[in-house]
Formats: structure tokens, sequence, C-alpha cells
């Protein structure tokens, strides 16, 4: 939306005071553009143009959206180490405690179940 302002084209009517903006559904807004070339200055030599504006408003609206997400990525990826240690510790202890137990001998189909051998 901040970089839908364009000249009207010929042909198109809106209504007065009103913008036209490619991206607004029905291409007229009320709001002048709230961004131009040059109106903000970089230290870092990024340059100063309208789709860097938008870029930067973009970036800054989802920090702001979610300023945590960084330490809740951090954090689920720590959860998903210990549960993968666990899964592994789980797994070996399991083996180890049931490695002396033998299933029971089962009769195959078709044969006498009375036939088979402890």
């Amino acid at each position: 939306m901040l970089r839908g302002y364009a000249p009207t084209p010929a042909g198109v009517t809106i209504p007065s005071g009103a913008q036209y903006n490619i991206y607004f559904p029905g291409h007229a807004i009320g709001m002048p553009p709230p961004l131009s070339d040059g109106v903000v200055s970089y230290t870092d030599g990024a340059p100063e143009t309208l789709d860097q504006y938008s870029k930067d408003i973009a970036a800054f609206l989802m920090w702001a959206a979610e300023p945590t997400l960084d330490a809740r990525k951090r954090i689920g990826f720590q959860v998903l180490i210990y549960l993968l240690v666990l899964s592994g510790l789980l797994y070996f202890t399991k083996k180890k405690i049931w490695q002396n137990v033998h299933a029971p001998d089962e009769a195959s189909p078709g044969a006498d179940p009375k036939a088979t051998t402890p």
C-alpha cells in the first residue's frame, strides 16, 4: 500500500481529495502518500528510496507484532534437543531393562499349539 501511489490513469475518475492507489480497493484512498524518496537519510549507506523505506517499515511492524520471536525460537530449539536426548536415553534404557525378557513361543498358523516347546 505504501508503494501503490501513482498518477491517476487516463479515463479513471476519483473523488476530489482522494489519491490514486493501485493496491487499495476501488483505487481511491483519502490519505496522501506518507512517504517519498529522500525523506530519511541512512548512516549505513542504504538507498534512500521508497522501496527501502517500505521494507524497513514492514520489518519494524513484524518485530512490533512479536518482539519475542527470537527468544521463542531459541527456546523451541532447546526443547527439541532435550526431547531428542530424552528419547535416546529412554530407548536405550528400555533395551537394557527388557533384554532378558523373551516373547513366548507361538504356534505357526496351521500347527498344533501343544507341539511348541518352552
